[in-house]
């Protein structure tokens, strides 16, 4: 655990999302109303389905005076020969990654929460966030808790995420084709 007495922050790592569920059950609170991906849920589904043979997945969480969590980092590590990368805990299903943060001060605790995962995943030289929009601000607080590590972050550019919005009627959506 790390506490730094002088903005009253606790940052904490658990392993699963069940272990995290029972100590943090307001955690569950951060989840976004828009995005059924930013959700402890779909974290907790895409552990215990996809990486399940995975020992090195990990939830950081930073917490305020009054013990609730404010910020949530879903992270894994990754080992390919010489690389060892930190990385959001997402795959090709997950249409958009983000951390959980409970409102515009939370973004200040991901650098904590960053240097957290690299002192716990020694040895680590990548880490990579993705599916990120480049436009919010989880991902600009990303880069500059990446920067205030010391770390060089590159933006690059993967795929669009291409979608067609529900149409107000089958006609209009016929004429439209």
């Amino acid at each position: 655990m790390l506490n730094n007495d002088t903005d009253k922050h606790t940052v904490r790592a658990w392993s699963d999302a069940a272990s995290l569920r029972s100590d943090y059950l307001e955690a569950w609170q951060l989840s976004s109303k828009e995005h059924f991906e930013n959700s402890i849920e779909w974290f907790e589904l895409l552990q215990k389905h996809v990486f399940s043979d995975d020992s090195h997945t990990r939830y950081y969480v930073a917490s305020d005076q009054a013990i609730r969590p404010i910020a949530l980092l879903p992270l894994r590590l990754i080992t390919q020969g010489w690389t060892k990368q930190i990385k959001s805990l997402s795959n090709f299903y997950t249409s958009l990654y983000s951390p959980l943060l409970a409102g515009v001060e939370a973004r200040n605790q991901l650098h904590r929460l960053l240097a957290e995962s690299v002192k716990d995943f020694k040895g680590a030289n990548v880490i990579r966030f993705a599916p990120m929009d480049a436009e919010s601000h989880e991902f600009k607080s990303l880069l500059e808790g990446i920067r205030a590590l010391g770390w060089i972050p590159f933006r690059y550019f993967c795929f669009h995420n291409w979608y067609l919005k529900n149409p107000d009627n089958w006609n209009d959506y016929l004429q439209g084709r």
